[in-house]
C-alpha cells in the first residue's frame, strides 16, 4: 500500500513542487512542510493499533483520448503495519474495483463482472519495484531547485495562509489548491489544456482508521464467482500496474528518470540490438544473458499490467487466457522453440510460463504491411513496408529490441521487436525474404500453429514467396490473419488472408486461405494496383491504396517512408519498418517512451548482412 501512497505522491509532487528560481524562500519552506507531511505515512510505519488513510474523489473533464475513459473517481485507501491492505477504486468505466490483503491471503473484487480473484499470499507491494527510491528521491528535490517540470512554472499565495495558485507551461495550466492537508477538505483545482477537480476528505492515520480497516476487510470478504490465482500473482499485478502508472508520470514530465532497463546493451544507430547463435538452448540463454532486467520487465508487463486492463475490461484472469492459448496451440508448435523459451526463461530465474505467455501475447497486434516492386517502385527494386499498431500507452516499446538470430543449420534472420518475444510480427532473413501481418478476428479460434512462430518458421526456412506459401497451406492456422511477403530472389510478392479452418467453416468460406499476387484483389481487400500488395484496415486501407495510386512508379524508400506515415499509420503506431530486401537494408522508427507515434520518431537504419558478417 504504501507504493500506492507513492504514486498518489508522485503526481502530487510533480504538478506542485515545480518551482522556479524565483519563489521566496518561506514559500519553499512551506512546501517542504508539506511534502514531508505527505511522505510521512510512506517513510514510517502505522502505530500499533492505528492504520494510515487516505480518501480523495475527483472528476475529469477530459475531450478525448484515454483519459476520456473516466471522467468520475473515487479512491479509498487504508493500511496497517501488520500488513493488512483494503483499497477500493470507483470510476463510471472500471466500476468499483477491491483490492484487499490480509493474513490469510489477497483478492481483487471486481463489481462490474461480479467476479473475485483470489491468491492464497497477502500483497506484497515491493516485490519486483522498479521504482522503489523514486519517492524518496521526489522528497530530496525539495531541498534544492525542483526541475521535474519541463516549462515556466508561476507559483502565487492567494488571499489567506492555505491557497496557492500554481501556473505551468507557460501559462496553460493553472492549478489552485485550497487548504494544505492540515484541514479537510483539501480542494484541488487544475484548468487549461486539461480540467480536473480532486477533493482529498481524509489523509493521515488514527485508530478510527484501523477500526474502518477491519470493518471493511470483513464486510468485502468477496462477490460473484471465485477464481483462484497462482500463488503471488495479485501481488505480481499490483507491483506491475503501479510501475506502470509511475512510468507514465515520468514518461510525461521527467523521462530522464526512468531506469535505463537496456543499459548495457549494444547500439546501432541508435537502436539496442543483440545477437544471438547456436542451438535453441545456447540461443536462449544468452538472449537472457544480454536482456535480463527488461526481458523480466517487458513479461511482467504484458501479464499482469496489461493484465489488469484485460481483467476489468473481459472479467477475465490475463495469464490463464494467455497460457491457455498456449496449451491449446502447442501441439502445432515445433519443439526447438519451446527448448529455446525453456533456456531463456531458467536463465532468467523466471516462471517458463512467463515466456510462453508473453509469446502468445501478438496474437491481439493490428497493423498495415505492403510491398511495392517493379513498375511501382523507381528503379525496379522491391520494398516491403510494415506498420504496427498497437497500444503504444502500455509502453512496450521500452522494450523495444533488434534481434538477430543465427541459429546452428538454419537460415539467419532479423526481428524488429520487444524483449522476451522471441517469435515474429516483423522480420526479414539473410535471403532476403521478408514478411509482417495484419491482425483480424477470430479471437479463440486456436486451434494452429502461433502466428509468431508461423512467421519465424518461414524466415528460418525458405527463401522464396512459393516456396513458403505453400508450406503456410499445409500448416493449420489461427485466428483470421493477413499477411504480406516477398523477397529478393525472385522479387515474388505475395498478400495473404488466413483463418483458421474453424472460423473459415464458421464464415462459410469454401477455403481457409487466399493469396493475391500483385495487381490481384478480393472483397475484403478491393483495390488492385500493378506491381503492389498491401493490406491495411478500415479507412486507413483507402488512404494506403490512395498514396501508393498518387507516387506508382516513383516509389524509393524516401517515398516509401512518407505512404507510411500518419494517416496510414495510426497515433497508435508502435514501430514503422522498411526493408529493402535486395541489399538486405532496414529502417526502423520506435514509438517514444510517452506515446508519440513512431512516424514522429528519429528512424533508425541497418543492414543484416553486415551484422551477420561481424557476428560471425
Amino acid at each position: 500500500m504504501k507504493r500506492i501512497l507513492g504514486y498518489l505522491l508522485c503526481g502530487w509532487i510533480a504538478g506542485v513542487l515545480c518551482l522556479a528560481d524565483d519563489v521566496p524562500q518561506a514559500w519553499k519552506d512551506d512546501f517542504r512542510s508539506l511534502s514531508a507531511q505527505l511522505a510521512w505515512p510512506i517513510m514510517a510505519p502505522a502505530e500499533a493499533g492505528c492504520a494510515w488513510e487516505i480518501e480523495l474523489e475527483g472528476v475529469i473533464d477530459s475531450g478525448a483520448g484515454i483519459e476520456a475513459l473516466v471522467k468520475e473517481i473515487n479512491l479509498l485507501a487504508l493500511w496497517d503495519a501488520q500488513g493488512r491492505v483494503f483499497f477500493r477504486l470507483k470510476t463510471d468505466f472500471t466500476g468499483e474495483l477491491i483490492l484487499a490483503s490480509e493474513d490469510t491471503g489477497s483478492r481483487f473484487i471486481m463489481q462490474k463482472h461480479q467476479k473475485t480473484f483470489k491468491d492464497s499470499q497477502p500483497l506484497k507491494m515491493t516485490q519486483f519495484s522498479l521504482f522503489t527510491n523514486a519517492v524518496q528521491y521526489l522528497v530530496a528535490l525539495n531541498a534544492s531547485k525542483l526541475a521535474l517540470w519541463p516549462e515556466e512554472v508561476d507559483v502565487q499565495q492567494l488571499e489567506g495562509q492555505k491557497n496557492w495558485s500554481i501556473t505551468t507551461q507557460g501559462g496553460k495550466d493553472q492549478l489552485s489548491i485550497r487548504g494544505i492537508l492540515d484541514s479537510f477538505p483539501t480542494v484541488l483545482k487544475l484548468t487549461g489544456r486539461h480540467s480536473a477537480s480532486f477533493t482529498i476528505k481524509r489523509w493521515g492515520g488514527n485508530q478510527e482508521a484501523c477500526q474502518r480497516l477491519t470493518s471493511l476487510l470483513k464486510e468485502n470478504p468477496s462477490l460473484g464467482v471465485e477464481v483462484n490465482v497462482n500463488e503471488g500473482q495479485l501481488s505480481e499485478m499490483a507491483n506491475a500496474t503501479l510501475d506502470f502508472l509511475e512510468e507514465r508520470v515520468y514518461s510525461e514530465v521527467a523521462p530522464s528518470l526512468l531506469p535505463d532497463l537496456m543499459k548495457g546493451v549494444e547500439r546501432v544507430d541508435g537502436r539496442p540490438l543483440i545477437v544471438v547463435k547456436g542451438t535453441p538452448q545456447e540461443m536462449g540463454k544468452s538472449y537472457a544473458e544480454q536482456l535480463r532486467q527488461i526481458t523480466i520487465y517487458n513479461c511482467r508487463k504484458i501479464l499482469f499490467a496489461f493484465g489488469v486492463y484485460h481483467a476489468i475490461e473481459k472479467g477475465e484472469w490475463f495469464p490463464h487466457s494467455l497460457l491457455q492459448a498456449f496449451e491449446l496451440q502447442k501441439a502445432w508448435l515445433p519443439a526447438h522453440y519451446i527448448e529455446e523459451m525453456d533456456a531463456l526463461a531458467d536463465e532468467l530465474q523466471i516462471p517458463r510460463e512467463y515466456i510462453y505467455a508473453a509469446n502468445i501475447f501478438p496474437e491481439f497486434f493490428h497493423c498495415s504491411v505492403m510491398a511495392f516492386k517493379g513498375k511501382a517502385t523507381e528503379d525496379g527494386q522491391l520494398l516491403h513496408g510494415r506498420i504496427l499498431d498497437y497500444m503504444t500507452e502500455i509502453g512496450l516499446q521500452r522494450a523495444a529490441v533488434t534481434v538477430v538470430f543465427m541459429p546452428t543449420d538454419r537460415t539467419a534472420w532479423v526481428n524488429i521487436g520487444y524483449a522476451g518475444c522471441v517469435g515474429t510480427v516483423t522480420c526479414m532473413n539473410e535471403k532476403g525474404l521478408a514478411f509482417g501481418m495484419m491482425g483480424g478476428r477470430g479471437e479463440g479460434y486456436l486451434e494452429g500453429i502461433p502466428m509468431t512462430f508461423l512467421m519465424r518458421e518461414v524466415a528460418e526456412r525458405f527463401e522464396t514467396t512459393a516456396d513458403a506459401v505453400e508450406w503456410i497451406k499445409s500448416v493449420p492456422r489461427s485466428c483470421e490473419y493477413f499477411y504480406v511477403l516477398s523477397d529478393a530472389k525472385t522479387h515474388g510478392a505475395v498478400a495473404i488472408a488466413s483463418w483458421s479452418a474453424a472460423l473459415a467453416k464458421e464464415k462459410g468460406l469454401e477455403q481457409d486461405i487466399l493469396v493475391l499476387h500483385p495487381g490481384e484483389k478480393i472483397d475484403i481487400l478491393p483495390k488492385a494496383i500493378e506491381d503492389t500488395c498491401f493490406v491495411a484496415s478500415s479507412h486507413y486501407y483507402t488512404t494506403l491504396a490512395d498514396r501508393i495510386e498518387a507516387h506508382h512508379g516513383k516509389i524509393n524508400p524516401e517515398v516509401a517512408w512518407q505512404i507510411m506515415g500518419e494517416g496510414v499509420a495510426r497515433t497508435s503506431a508502435l514501430h514503422i519498418v522498411l526493408f529493402m530486401p535486395d541489399t538486405l537494408d532496414f529502417w526502423t522508427a520506435e514509438s517514444s517512451v510517452n506515446g508519440r507515434p513512431a512516424y514522429t520518431q528519429p528512424v533508425h537504419k541497418m543492414n543484416l548482412k553486415r551484422l551477420i558478417e561481424n557476428n560471425k
